[in-house]
C-alpha cells in the first residue's frame, strides 16, 4: 500500500529550522521507501526535484511580509513574532496541492503566514498533524515556558499577550483548533513529553496521538576524522571540545546558554576545565573569546549538513541546556556523530539520552547539576569513548529512516482504512 501511497509534505521550509529539517528528513525518509511523497513550502532551499515553493530573494521577502501580516493581530497584544504565532492567513495550500491530488497531507511547522487554520479545517482526504512544538495544542505560543494555562485556562490570562494578557485572542484561538479534529485526522508526537502536553490539551483530548521520533540519515551523519575535522575550525588538538548549538542560541533564552554560562561558572578553575574548550555554532556572529577560563569559538550559523558533520566529529561532548523542548535534531545529529550528550531532563531529551549510558541528565533547571554532569563527563575519557559509541547504537536503533518510514506509512495506511469505512 506504502508504495502507492501518494503523500502531501506540508511545512514552511524544508532545510531551515529544527522542524523544517525534520519534515524534509521524512520526506526523505519516504521516499527512500517507494512512497510517492512530494513536498510543499513557502520558502524553498533545496534543489530536490520534488519539493515545490518559491526561492530566491524576492520570495524570502514575501514570506517575511506574509509573516508579519499573519502575526499582526498578536503584535496588538504585545506578543512578540517566533514566540507566538496566529495562524489566520490563507496560503493557496488547496491549489497547490490539487495538481498532486494526495491520498495524505501530513502538515508540519506551517506558522509565518503559510497555511491557516481555516484551510486545514477545509480538508477533504486524511491528515497528520507533527507537533514540532507546542503550537498546535495552544491559544499562539511556541512554548509555554511551563504556563500550562492551554490545558487548565482557555488559555487566559496569555503572558505572551505582554500588553494585554486578558484579550481574547489567545482563546479564540485555542477554540478555534478545536474544531479542527475528527476521525480523518492525527496528532505526531516526536516525543513522550509532547505526547502528553497534546493528551492534556483540550484540542486533541479526543484525537489520535501517536508517538514518533524524527529520524535522521545515519548514512550521513557519522563521525568523521577527528584531527581533520578539528583543522577545518582551527580547534586544538590537545583539548577536549565541548560543544553547544542550536538555531539563534545566544538570543533565546529557551535553549538554555545562560544556563551553561553558569554551570561552568561553577566548573572555574576545576581540573575538568583546565584542558577544555567551549565551541559553539548558532550565534549571530564568529568570533573568539574566554569564558571563565575557558576559551570560547562561536563559529556562526553552519548552513550545510557537511560542515555540520565535520563540527560534530571535532568535539567530545555536546551540552543540550535547553529549558523547554521537543525532541531537539541538534541532539540526534550529535548522537548519530557518536558524540555522548548532557542536557536537563526535560521534554524529550530522555527518549534520546539514555541516562548513564549513552549521556547524562540534570534535573530540570537545576545548575549544579548540570555542572556535575559535564565535569562527571570532562573527567572521565574512556567512559566518553563507551558513551559516544553508545550513542551511536541509540541513534541506529530508534531514529533510522526504515523506522521513521515504516511507523509514518502505518499511521496513514490506519486513516485511510478509517476513511473507506466512514464511507
Amino acid at each position: 500500500m506504502a508504495k502507492h501511497m501518494k503523500v502531501a509534505i506540508i511545512s514552511s521550509h524544508d532545510l531551515e529550522g529544527g522542524a523544517g529539517k525534520a519534515a524534509y528528513r521524512l520526506f526523505e525518509a519516504l521516499r527512500r521507501a517507494g512512497t510517492d511523497a512530494q513536498m510543499f513550502v513557502q520558502r524553498r532551499a533545496s534543489l530536490e526535484a520534488h519539493v515545490h515553493g518559491p526561492s530566491g530573494s524576492w520570495n524570502n521577502v514575501k514570506a517575511g511580509l506574509r509573516w508579519r501580516l499573519d502575526h499582526a493581530p498578536a503584535q496588538l497584544t504585545g506578543a512578540r513574532r517566533g514566540e507566538f504565532s496566529v495562524g489566520w492567513m490563507p496560503g493557496g495550500m488547496a491549489m497547490g496541492l490539487k495538481e498532486f491530488s494526495p491520498d495524505v497531507v501530513h502538515v508540519h511547522w506551517v506558522q509565518s503566514g503559510f497555511v491557516s487554520l481555516g484551510e486545514l479545517a477545509s480538508l477533504s482526504v486524511p491528515w497528520v498533524w507533527t507537533a514540532h512544538d507546542m503550537w498546535p495544542f495552544t491559544g499562539g505560543c511556541h512554548y509555554d515556558n511551563d504556563c500550562e494555562r492551554f490545558a487548565t485556562n482557555d488559555c487566559r490570562p496569555c503572558p505572551m499577550q505582554r500588553s494585554r494578557p486578558n484579550a481574547p485572542l489567545a482563546r479564540w484561538r485555542l477554540r478555534a483548533k478545536t474544531h479542527l479534529t475528527n476521525a480523518r485526522m492525527a496528532f505526531v508526537a516526536p516525543s513522550q513529553w509532547m505526547a502528553g502536553v497534546a493528551r492534556r490539551s483540550p484540542v486533541a483530548r479526543k484525537a489520535t496521538v501517536r508517538c514518533i521520533a524524527n529520524g535522521i540519515d545515519l548514512n550521513r551523519f557519522v563521525r568523521l576524522d577527528r584531527e581533520a575535522a578539528r583543522s577545518l575550525f582551527g580547534l586544538a588538538l590537545d583539548r577536549v571540545v565541548i560543544l553547544l548549538g542550536a538555531a539563534n542560541v545566544g538570543s533565546d533564552l529557551r535553549k538554555g546558554a545562560a544556563q551553561l554560562e553558569q554551570a561552568l561558572a561553577r566548573l572555574a578553575g576545576s581540573d575538568s576545565l583546565a584542558n577544555a574548550q567551549l565551541c559553539v555554532f548558532g550565534t549571530a556572529v564568529r568570533r573568539e573569546l574566554v569564558l571563565h577560563g575557558v576559551p570560547v569559538l562561536e563559529v556562526g550559523h553552519l548552513r550545510d549538513e557537511e560542515s555540520l558533520v565535520a563540527l560534530y566529529s571535532a568535539a567530545d561532548l555536546f551540552v543540550a541546556p535547553s529549558l523547554q523542548d521537543n525532541l531537539p535534531n541538534t541532539v540526534l545529529e550529535a548522537m548519530a556523530c557518536g558524540l555522548p550528550c548532557v542536557a536537563f531532563n526535560i521534554g524529550g531529551m530522555a527518549d534520546l539520552i539514555n541516562d548513564g549510558v549513552s549521556g547524562r541528565l540534570a534535573a530540570q533547571g537545576d545548575v549544579g547539576a548540570l555542572a556535575l554532569c559535564i565535569q562527571q563527563v570532562l573527567s572521565d575519557s574512556a567512559w566518553r569513548a563507551a558513551a559516544g559509541r553508545a550513542a551511536r547504537r541509540r541513534a541506529e536503533e530508534y531514529f533510522s529512516y526504515s523506522r521513521l518510514a515504516a511507523e509514518h506509512t502505518d499511521l496513514y495506511g490506519q486513516l485511510l482504512l478509517t476513511k473507506s469505512n466512514l464511507a
